[in-house]
């Protein structure tokens, strides 16, 4: 789970609200137009303790941050991890063709499937004074060579700097913020071996 780092348990609330309540009730929770305490909550929050008493998650696995959770993985310790694809750019190269990505599992089937996940983005500004090389940087910057370079290079900073604050604050929701943002290229998915 590595639940040290705050925006990993941000991510498993997610998925748990999107896969029983749905997007619309999620988005309107989000939104602040209904309250943590309402029943649907509720039921997040009871299914999610639900794994955790049917030991789902490796022991004590809210103290581990993610770079210390990600060994267990590699080690076949842990058979899955919630995280998205950036998370290929730290694995070591005999891992990496015995990794797989799929869909967070279906919850209620009545439930329609809906997807949580940062996006990353660049843009030229209205105003801009350069319009012309901005739309040339941003052609070489979408080209699938550089945009794999800038995702690895983003995951790799997004973990230090996640890791570096997670030792100095004890509220991580500014760091969870942060590598939210400059995560290139990523979708929220379970990593499984």
């Amino acid at each position: 789970m590595a639940g040290r780092d705050a925006w990993t348990l941000a991510g498993w609330f997610d998925y748990l609200d999107l896969r029983i309540n749905g997007n619309a009730f999620h988005q309107k929770l989000m939104a602040g137009e209904a309250p943590y305490t309402d029943p649907r909550v509720k039921k997040v929050y009871t299914t999610w303790k639900q794994l955790i008493d049917d030991k789902v998650f490796i022991d004590n696995s809210l103290s581990y941050d993610l770079d210390a959770a990600q060994p267990f993985l590699f080690q076949g310790k842990a058979a899955m991890m919630l995280m998205g694809t950036f998370i290929s750019g730290g694995f070591p190269a005999d891992v990496k063709p015995k990794m797989g990505y799929f869909q967070f599992p279906i919850i209620d089937p009545e439930v329609p499937t809906a997807e949580d996940g940062p996006v990353e983005s660049l843009h030229i500004p209205s105003k801009a004074k350069n319009k012309a090389d901005a739309h040339t940087f941003l052609a070489f910057m979408e080209t699938p060579e550089i945009s794999a370079k800038l995702a690895q290079r983003l995951s790799v900073r997004c973990r230090r700097t996640a890791s570096r604050r997670n030792r100095t604050i004890r509220s991580r929701r500014s760091a969870s913020r942060s590598c939210r943002i400059r995560r290139a290229a990523s979708r929220s998915s379970t990593i499984a071996t």
